[in-house]
């Protein structure tokens, strides 16, 4: 084997090599990427839990100080 056929064959191996590697990086990358999108929708559902349990206290407050006010003037519940 010459030289540059020597030369070739590593250039070659040297390639196969390197997209073997991309292939890997593309997976892991993508690995990265699902779990990324799946703590979203994780903090959208806790975020959206919250903002639902604030609305509902925020609710009950306000319908007892309806009730406290409508008391002082004579109102009915």
């Amino acid at each position: 084997m010459t030289q540059y056929e020597q030369a070739k064959t590593q250039a070659q191996a040297q390639v196969e090599q390197a997209k073997a590697r991309g292939g890997e990086y593309q997976k892991q990358a993508e690995s990265y990427l699902y779990d990324a999108e799946r703590r979203l929708e994780d903090a959208k559902k806790q975020a959206m839990g919250a903002v639902d349990k604030f609305d509902n206290v925020v609710e009950t407050k306000a319908a007892q100080a309806q009730s406290g006010i409508m008391s002082w003037f004579g109102g009915k519940k």
